[in-house]
């Protein structure tokens, strides 16, 4: 296996440029890569540490990807947690790191900061060329929306960037939890900028109405079903880690459509007990984690997923449906304030993270996205795994998105 793959990767890299070469030239993408989907750097200054064997003072290191076998040391998840996650200010209603902690990410315009290359070397056999006419925006995916400011105008400034070289409008293209930064930042644009510089966006396995598998992820440390159990002392400390900003920026929302989760909707099950999106407060009190019950509350009021405007601008949405996803969960004992052990999954149709009604939410955009005369394309595509997409000769997704992305915006 190892030879083959040293054998093909090469060769594909090289079958792609000759292709490039030969192909005419393809309008300028951005993509903007999913949750985890960017490669994050720390630097700290700290002149003491909570714990005596983390690191106090470093130069630029990676932080994510995380250091193999990192979940199975007890001591090393304490620092990256220490290190990583943000801290939430309840006067400023925001989330920071630590004052002896900066970050950055990688490669910004580019892909060195974006494990793509696989994907980026189909692309380029369909005729895009790196930082020519297609573009990395890596972004820090521990934060919600409202946490991304620098970086929608670092976005901004690339978009204006690539239109002016190009002469040509931009389409983005989002990745999972890059589909709600994605619609995030065209929220902040005027109408007249996203007519001149944005052609159309591409939403590939999107998180609308947020999933169950955020919070599985948050309560127990662990939302993989038939995954081996997570000892409770790293769990305990995993937990922290998968209650980023940005996981409970996507914990399931309560509304009144088929696209969000009512009244009647339960989300986890005790013996003596059911709780629903709008018990979540009693819920992570429950279960040990209080301090969350603001930032939810926080995160979950941010516009751009709790009013969910539509983009207006030319619209392509991908889902996958019919894999077993988790839909709720199931406890053998009452909760009692500290960590509830393992869960039973109740698994729905979806594409293994996502859930298809919460996929669906883009559909409460037809009026609008008619009436603001863009084009408004939504395709399912059955048994596809989450942010799937880009599989060429598969499901149809990668030739369906391809197409888009090609002659969005461009009258053809």
């Amino acid at each position: 296996m190892v030879a083959f793959v040293a054998i093909v990767f090469p060769l594909l890299a090289a079958l792609s440029l000759a292709a490039a070469a030969a192909l005419p030239s393809q309008p300028p993408v951005i993509i903007v890569p999913g949750t985890t989907g960017s490669l994050l750097e720390l630097k700290l200054s700290d002149p003491i540490s909570p714990f005596p064997w983390c690191h106090k003072n470093t130069t630029w290191q990676v932080a994510y990807p995380l250091p193999q076998n990192a979940f199975a040391n007890p001591t090393e998840l304490a620092c990256i947690e220490n290190d990583l996650v943000p801290r939430f200010n309840s006067a400023s209603k925001t989330w920071a790191n630590r004052p002896e902690v900066e970050s950055r990410t990688v490669d910004f315009g580019g892909f060195g900061g974006m494990p793509l290359a696989q994907v980026i070397a189909l692309f380029e056999l369909q005729g895009w060329v790196p930082k020519k006419t297609i573009f990395g925006a890596p972004w820090d995916w521990r934060f919600t929306g409202n946490g991304l400011e620098s970086y929608y105008n670092d976005l901004k400034a690339l978009v204006e960037q690539v239109h002016n070289s190009t002469g040509q409008g931009v389409a983005l293209a989002g990745v999972s939890g890059g589909c709600q930064v994605g619609l995030a930042f065209l929220h902040r644009q005027s109408t007249a900028w996203k007519n001149q510089y944005v052609r159309g966006f591409a939403a590939m396995s999107p998180v609308w109405s947020g999933d169950m598998t955020s919070v599985a992820l948050a309560l127990t440390g662990s939302g993989i079903p038939g995954g081996p159990p997570t000892p409770p002392i790293l769990a305990e400390l995993t937990r922290p880690l998968f209650a980023l900003p940005q996981n409970m920026w996507l914990f399931p929302r309560s509304g009144d459509n088929a696209y969000t989760w009512g009244k009647d909707d339960k989300i986890v099950f005790t013996p003596s007990k059911s709780y629903g999106v709008d018990d979540m407060a009693e819920l992570l009190k429950a279960t040990g984690l209080p301090k969350l019950v603001e930032q939810v509350e926080v995160a979950s009021s941010e516009s751009d997923l709790k009013d969910f405007a539509a983009p207006l601008v030319n619209l392509f949405v991908s889902y996958g449906s019919g894999v077993p996803t988790i839909t709720n969960m199931t406890f053998d004992k009452d909760f009692s304030h500290k960590y509830p052990g393992e869960a039973k999954f109740g698994m729905t149709s979806g594409d293994s993270i996502v859930e298809v009604r919460s996929s669906l939410r883009s559909k409460l955009w037809t009026d609008a996205q008619k009436a603001a005369n863009k084009e408004f394309v939504q395709l399912g595509f059955p048994n596809q795994q989450h942010a799937n997409c880009f599989t060429p000769g598969g499901d149809g997704c990668w030739e369906a998105v391809t197409k888009f992305l090609s002659t969005a915006g461009l009258g053809n």
